[in-house]
C-alpha cells in the first residue's frame, strides 16, 4: 500500500499487519462463472425495456450493473424512482446471492473527471490519468462502499433480502493495472483482498471496466469471478460490453425516446495480445 493511500474511518479491506498491505483472500479453488457474449447483449436489451430504465444513471455505470446482474441470472423487479434502492432483484435459481431469493443493490462509481471531460472536452484537448496499483485504488473506494452500506441499512432493509454493493470503475476515472487489461487471465489471477467481517452487507461487487467483474461473499468469505466468453478470437477484449452497452442505448432510444449520449466504451480500444 503506497504512503499516499489513506484508509477510511472504518476500513473495508482486511490488512496484513506484518506487511501493511491489503490481505489477499485465500483461494484454494477459485470460483468462476462464465456466460456467452450473446447473453450479455440479451440482458442489456431486456433492461432497456423496463418502464423506469431511463432513470438509470449511465455516467455512473448503473446500467452496467443492471446488465451484469441480469446476465448472470437475476430478475430486476424494481428500479429506483424516488430515493429507494438502485435495484430490487429476485434470483429464482439461487445462484447469485448465497441462497437468498431477493436482493437490494446500491451502485457507486469511482470519482474522477473523465465524464466531465467527455462532455466538455474539445477535439484538441487531452485527458490523462496515472495508472496505479489496484490495491491503492481499492483504498480510495472505501468511503464509497461505506456510504452504500449506510444507505442499504437505512432504507428498511429486511433479513430475507441480500444487501449488495456494486462498484463501477471507469479506466479513465481511476486507471489500474487490472482495469486496463481485459485479458481474462489477469482477472482470474488478480489477488483481491478479503472484506472485513464488520461490513454489514452480504455481497460486494467490483467492476473494473472492462477487465474484471467479481463478487465477494461475506457468508462464504471468498470471491467469485465473472467472465464473458468472447464471440471469436478476434473480438475486442472488452468481452462484449461495448456491444451490450450499444444494444442497451439503442433499445432505450427506441422504447423511451432517449437520445444516446455518454457511453462507457467511448474511445476505448483494446487488444487481447
Amino acid at each position: 500500500m503506497s504512503k499516499e493511500s489513506v484508509r477510511a474511518s472504518r476500513p473495508v479491506w482486511a490488512l496484513n499487519e506484518n506487511t501493511k498491505e491489503l490481505q489477499v483472500a485465500p483461494e484454494r479453488n477459485p470460483r468462476v462463472k462464465v456466460i456467452a457474449g450473446d447473453t450479455l447483449v440479451a440482458a442489456a436489451k431486456e433492461l432497456a425495456t423496463l418502464p423506469d430504465a431511463p432513470n438509470l444513471k449511465v455516467k455512473s455505470g448503473e446500467h452496467l450493473a443492471g446488465i451484469v446482474l441480469g446476465a448472470y441470472g437475476s430478475t430486476i423487479n424494481v428500479l429506483d424512482t424516488d430515493g429507494g434502492f438502485d435495484f430490487e432483484l429476485s434470483d429464482d435459481a439461487d445462484r447469485l446471492f448465497d441462497g437468498k431469493r431477493y436482493a437490494i443493490v446500491e451502485v457507486k462509481s469511482a470519482g474522477g473527471d473523465w465524464r466531465e471531460f467527455h462532455s466538455k472536452g474539445g477535439p484538441e484537448d487531452v485527458h490523462s490519468v496515472q495508472i496505479e496499483r489496484y490495491q491503492d485504488a481499492l483504498i480510495k473506494l472505501e468511503e464509497a462502499v461505506l456510504k452504500a452500506e449506510t444507505q442499504l441499512n437505512s432504507k428498511h432493509a429486511v433479513g430475507h433480502r441480500s444487501r449488495e454493493v456494486f462498484l463501477t470503475i471507469h479506466p479513465l476515472d481511476l486507471a489500474t493495472d487490472i482495469g486496463l487489461s481485459a485479458n481474462p487471465r489477469v482477472a482470474l489471477h488478480a489477488g483481491l483482498p478479503a472484506v472485513n467481517q464488520t461490513l454489514e452487507i452480504e455481497g460486494l461487487w467490483l467492476m473494473f471496466y472492462p477487465g474484471l467483474i467479481a463478487r465477494w461473499s461475506q457468508r462464504h468469505r471468498c470471491w467469485v469471478r465473472y467472465l464473458v466468453a468472447a464471440s471469436s478470437e478476434h473480438s475486442t477484449s472488452d468481452s462484449g460490453f461495448a456491444e451490450a452497452e450499444s444494444a442497451y442505448l439503442k433499445e432505450l432510444a427506441e422504447k423511451h425516446g432517449n437520445e444516446p449520449g455518454f457511453a462507457w466504451s467511448d474511445g476505448l480500444v483494446y487488444s487481447r495480445d
